[in-house]
């Protein structure tokens, strides 16, 4: 009886890992043949999630200067009546604050200078953030790109924007950059952890779909399967 059962029984379980793996290659199921989509899916998370933590970076730092406005304009301001600075410009280390940049340039802290600096961080994220989501129109994109924005002196009130070749330009530079850097967070960060403008979020779309594809073909045997052309086109369009 057990002989005659072990031959259907053989032959079943063969289709059965036949069909499988047929429907598996069919609708990208498995660890195989799911890992180019989930992968892609991955990535493509990732990078939106970078833009939300931006945006939500944004929006404390625009309360934090709404604060900071709202500050009565015919009495002097100390830094104890200042608002509570965003928890995205702190760290487990530190809480990164302009006011530390005062001391170390050898400048006075002041309130407008606390003011103008947020001001500054604010628009420079825009202009990152903007670039980065291809917001701008092509023929004003240049002008509102992080690179374009001046260089504002932010530590002396005698001046407007700070000299490339001023004695105290990296500790104006170091502020910006730290500011920024904690900011965008990943979305700026370049090779080895260094800030830099990222590619536009489309053009991150098009390198991920665009390795997607190659994984498929390695995975598919050169390839591309439909479930994966039309997922692919839905993210890019998504």
């Amino acid at each position: 009886l057990e002989t005659k059962r072990a031959g259907p029984f053989d032959a079943f379980t063969e289709s059965f890992d036949e069909a499988v793996e047929q429907l598996s290659a069919t609708k990208g199921y498995g660890k195989k043949y799911g890992k180019p989509r989930r992968k892609a899916q991955g990535l493509c998370r990732t990078l939106i999630a970078h833009s939300a933590t931006v945006s939500q970076n944004l929006s404390e730092l625009l309360d934090y200067l709404t604060g900071l406005c709202a500050q009565p304009a015919d009495e002097p301001v100390d830094i104890s009546m200042l608002p509570r600075f965003p928890g995205c410009m702190k760290t487990e280390q530190q809480t990164f604050q302009l006011r530390d940049f005062f001391d170390s340039s050898g400048e006075p802290w002041v309130f407008s200078g606390e003011l103008l600096g947020m001001l500054y961080v604010v628009v420079c994220t825009f202009s990152a953030l903007g670039s980065h989501l291809k917001a701008f129109k092509d023929e004003h994109a240049g002008k509102y790109a992080l690179s374009a924005v001046p260089a504002i002196r932010v530590l002396r009130e005698s001046e407007v924007l700070c000299a490339a070749d001023a004695e105290d330009q990296a500790i104006e530079r170091n502020l910006r950059e730290g500011c920024l850097k904690l900011v965008l967070g990943k979305l700026m960060e370049g090779e080895a952890g260094k800030m830099s403008e990222a590619k536009a979020f489309d053009a991150q779309i098009s390198a991920i779909v665009a390795d997607a594809q190659k994984d498929s073909q390695d995975t598919f045997k050169g390839a591309i399967p439909d479930f994966m052309t039309k997922f692919l086109a839905e993210m890019q369009e998504s």
